[in-house]
Order: structure tokens, then sequence, then C-alpha cells
């Protein structure tokens, strides 16, 4: 899975609008798929334009798991322009029954614009299966 920060990096791909496509909810819908245009299920990958680096589905269609347990610790992190990987640990809110959560980026097909941007970011508990969540798997260099 990728650090959120690499996700992020991925689906800006060198862009600092709300999408990689623009700002509008228009340049949304021509990037992916969310509650407005997806009649509310998913949908095959890249029907949607890619951005600059040939990625598909980035915004919306299904949010994806990345490896950072979810916390708000931006904040406090000593170097905001180095690639945070975040906490080592999970966080101890004592709050769930399942544990700890994970960053989940993109969004899903059930979502209005604002919780697909680049920046968006939600968590979720890795138990149990929902049909609006996936992964998209990357590789480090050796």
């Amino acid at each position: 899975l990728p650090t959120e920060a690499e996700w992020e990096y991925a689906c800006r791909a060198g862009t600092t609008t709300s999408f990689y496509t623009g700002n509008s909810e228009s340049d949304l819908a021509r990037a992916g798929w969310y509650s407005e245009n997806s009649d509310l299920h998913k949908h095959e990958v890249a029907q949607k334009v890619p951005n600059a680096f040939g990625l598909y589905d980035m915004h919306g269609n299904v949010g994806e798991w990345c490896w950072d347990w979810y916390a708000y610790y931006y904040a406090s992190r000593p170097d905001p322009d180095y690639d945070p990987t975040g906490p080592e640990e999970p966080p101890d809110t004592g709050e769930s029954y399942y544990g700890p959560a994970r960053v989940i980026r993109g969004s899903g097909f059930r979502y209005g614009p604002f919780g697909c941007r680049s920046a968006a970011r939600g968590g979720g508990f890795p138990y149990g299966g929902m049909d609006d969540l996936g992964l998209r798997i990357v590789r480090r260099p050796n």
C-alpha cells in the first residue's frame, strides 16, 4: 500500500487544484465517479480521464487504503515538506471497539465533490468488507 503522502503525490501528478483535472465539479466529473454521476454504484476502472502520470480513478469510484494509521498528526510533525509516513504505532484513542483506523484516500461513488478532492482524507477500520473501498498496489524501488 502507498503511504498517505505517496498516494496524494500520485493523485496530484504535479497539480495544485482540487482535482487533477481542475477545481470545478465538471472537472471532477471528467476524472471520477462520485455521487452525482455514478448512479450510486462503482464502475469499471479507466472509464474517465487519467492524470498526468497515467493513473485512473484517483477521485471517486472507490476509496483506497493507505499504509498510515489515521490520526490528526500533521500540525505536530517536525518537517511538513518531508514525505511523512504517519505514526509508527496506531493512535490509542480508546474510542473504538474495532481498534485503530487506517487512512482512506480518494473517496468513493457515494460521496460528493468535497470528499473527492486530492487533499481529502478519511479513516476506516480494516475489518470486514465494504463495496466502496479498494487498494492500489505500489512498487518501491530496490
